[in-house]
């Protein structure tokens, strides 16, 4: 989207756009980081250790792994 460029010189609307895009990978990000942890989990890997790996908390991790109806 932006190859080069200084983020102070961006206008408003750049900003926005900029913005929205991030978010966009962002949450297909999390959205693979929860389908990954749920897996790993599935294969044996402990709460504990996908915590430290993913530095995630375990609170966040037993969520995921509840709405996957694993906890």
């Amino acid at each position: 989207m932006y190859d080069t460029y200084a983020i102070e010189d961006l206008n408003l609307q750049q900003l926005a756009d900029r913005r929205h895009y991030i978010g966009q990978q962002d949450r297909r990000a999390t959205k693979l980081m929860r389908e990954r942890v749920v897996e790993y989990y599935r294969d044996g890997k402990s709460i504990t250790e996908l915590s430290k790996e993913s530095n995630l908390s375990r609170v966040t991790i037993y969520a995921w792994l509840k709405e996957f109806g694993l906890k």
